[in-house]
C-alpha cells in the first residue's frame, strides 16, 4: 500500500513540476516574441525638455493639433 501511495505522490510531483517548467518556458518565449515584433526603425525616442513649462506647452500643442506622433515622442513608446 505504501508503494502505491509513493507512486501517486511521485506522479503528482512530476506532473506539477512539468507544468511549472512548461509555463516558465512559455512565458520566456512570449516575452521574446513581443520584443521582436517592434522593428528598430520604428522606435520613437522620448523627448526631453529643459523646464516643466516647455514640456507642458509641447503637450498642449500636440493635443490641440491632434499630433499623435508628437504625443508618442512626448510620452515615449510605452505611452501608446
Amino acid at each position: 500500500m505504501d508503494c502505491v501511495m509513493n507512486r501517486t505522490r511521485m506522479f503528482r510531483f512530476c506532473t506539477i513540476f512539468c507544468i511549472a517548467i512548461l509555463l516558465a518556458v512559455f512565458m520566456m518565449g512570449t516575452e521574446g516574441l513581443a520584443a521582436s515584433k517592434t522593428p528598430a526603425s520604428k522606435t520613437v525616442k522620448q523627448k526631453t525638455f529643459n523646464s516643466a513649462e516647455e514640456a507642458s506647452q509641447a503637450l498642449i500643442d500636440a493635443a490641440r493639433s491632434k499630433d499623435f506622433k508628437g504625443m508618442t515622442a512626448l510620452f515615449g513608446p510605452a505611452g501608446k
